[in-house]
This record gives structure tokens, sequence and C-alpha cells, in this order.
């Protein structure tokens, strides 16, 4: 008997979701999804630069492809914020649908992480998201500001190391910022190595920390492991519940499990070959 989802219920969401259960849930699956490949992505350009020596000459394209993952980053992980409280709502409209209903996750291993993953970064990530969002409106209150400030898309400091450095307990702070100066002078966040002081080190680079407007500062590598374990943590909880929920409808409706477990097909892939008119 069924009572999984192939290991992943988020990739293989069931018809008998309701559709404003089953939209938020694929939403959060893709955003999960690119989070974790924006990280990778991340990580692997950062360990193109093995050395301080070699991060002093970064290149411009380089910059920008960090810079702008980081803030995709940000904008997938204020998606799944805003998404995790929607998936568990039914409409009136919902309820005409046969095999459409609603498990109760109200009090869930779900909602719980899910809690923990707004409190750690809800509102940060809304703040950072929110002042990009209404930068052409704030450019004067930018500029006129007579504090120091941070780079307009912010800092990047990291933990760069080798295996040399990790088996003696050394390691640099890279710190890189974005180049988009406000002023003559600036402010920069470094990670804190105390902070880290217990924590592995995994080389060449570990431990990411992004900060922009005022300081905001986002730890983009507990960021990354906590929306594995968000995932991990749908995957597993809604599994269970779904499928123990899918087989009793089946049950009570004399329908084939096959049926109610059944998923959407997957993404379409579609070519078209045109001719131009009077060619």
């Amino acid at each position: 008997m069924r009572t999984d989802f192939d290991g992943n219920f988020l990739h293989n969401l069931p018809i008998a979701l309701v559709p404003k259960q089953r939209i938020a849930l694929e939403a959060i699956s893709f955003s999960l999804d690119s989070i974790e490949q924006l990280y990778a992505k991340l990580t692997g350009k950062l360990s193109m630069y093995e050395d301080m020596q070699q991060l002093n000459n970064i290149q411009r394209p380089d910059l920008v492809e960090i810079f702008s993952n980081i803030w995709s980053i940000i904008d997938n992980a204020h998606s799944v914020k805003q998404l995790l409280h929607g998936f568990d709502k039914r409409t009136k409209n919902d309820e005409k649908n046969e095999l459409d209903f609603e498990v109760a996750v109200s009090g869930s291993e779900t909602n719980l992480v899910a809690q923990d993953y707004h409190a750690n970064y809800g509102e940060k990530i809304s703040s950072l998201r929110n002042k990009m969002d209404h930068l052409s409106g704030n450019i004067n209150a930018i500029v006129e500001k007579k504090s120091s400030q941070e780079p307009l898309f912010g800092t990047l400091s990291y933990i760069l190391s080798n295996a040399h450095d990790c088996t003696n307990g050394e390691f640099d702070v890279a710190t890189i910022s974005s180049t988009v100066f406000i002023k003559n002078t600036h402010v920069y966040s470094v990670i804190n190595p105390a902070d880290i002081r217990r924590k592995n080190i995994i080389h060449p680079v570990d431990h990411l920390q992004f900060s922009a407007f005022d300081s905001i500062k986002i730890p983009i590598t507990d960021l990354f492991e906590d929306t594995v374990k968000l995932r991990n943590t749908i995957n597993n909880d809604m599994s269970s519940s779904f499928s123990t929920a899918l087989r009793k409808y089946a049950k009570d409706h004399n329908l084939e499990e096959d049926d109610v477990f059944k998923a959407h097909p997957g993404e379409l892939l579609m070519g078209l070959r045109v001719k131009m008119v009077g060619k």
C-alpha cells in the first residue's frame, strides 16, 4: 500500500488538494527549490576565489552575479514566508469539487517549523524587500542621510578557508561590498568570528552573512539550512497526513487509491516552428 509520495510530497502534489492549497504549496515548493539552487550557485562562485589575494581582484560580472543571487534568495524567502500561512485555507468554491478536502495542519510539525522560520527571518526579509521595492521613492532620503551607510546593494561577509586552515583552526573573514556607492564613507557589517566558534566550518566558504539598509543582517547560510529543514519537514509531515486522509477518502467513496493519489502532469515543454510571412 502506498505510504508516501515517493518520498517527496512537494514534487508530487495530488489533484485531491483544494486548488488554493495546491497553488500555494506549488509556489512554496518552487521558492524552496530556488533558494537551494541559488545558494549552490552563490557558494560555487565564491569558491572560485580561493584566497584573499584573488578576491581583491574579483571581476565585476562575478560581483553582480553574487549580489543578484543574494537578492533573489531574499525574494524567494519572502514568498515562502507569505505563502506558509495560506495553503490550509478553503473557499466555498473549493467545496464544490468532489475530491477536494482539507487536512487540518494546526499544531503540526510543519506549523512549528514555519513559525520558527518566520520568527528568525520574516521581519528582516520583509524590511529588506520593502526598502528595495520602494527605492525610487527613497533615493532623496538615502542621499540626505548624514550618517555613513552600507553600499546600496549590501555587503557580504563570510568565512574563507582551506583544508590546512580548518585543521589549524585558522581562517580568513572575507567581506565583499556591492559597487553602488552612496557616499565617500561607508560602513560594512562583518561576520563576528565569536558567533561561529562552536560551529563546524566547511571550506572553502561557509557562514555567509548579508547586510544592507541600516545594517539589517541576514545569515544566508542559516537561512539556506533552515530552508532545507522546512522542505524536509513539509515532505515528511504532509506525506504522512495526506496519505492517511487520501486512503480514507478513497475507502469512504469507493474509489481506487491510485486515482486520488494521482498528481498533476509535470512541467510542460513546447516548441513551435514559425515562418515569417513573405520569406
